[in-house]
């Protein structure tokens, strides 16, 4: 699986951690992701994909 060079799209995200895509949105609505919204689409930065990894291990 490829990103955009702006990041992620939540459908993405969700498979790289293995949760439903609506747990992905979720955590966009609640402030637990950051992402780049363009138009009526969100894009996660590959950065959030390390922050969140290093979160869950520790």
């Amino acid at each position: 699986m490829t990103s955009s060079p702006i990041g992620y799209k939540p459908r993405q995200f969700a498979e790289l951690f293995d949760v439903h895509v609506n747990t992905v949105y979720v955590w966009i609505r609640t402030g637990q992701l950051t992402v780049i919204k363009i138009g009526r689409t969100y894009r996660i930065p590959r950065a959030e994909l390390s922050r969140l990894k290093a979160e869950r291990v520790a």
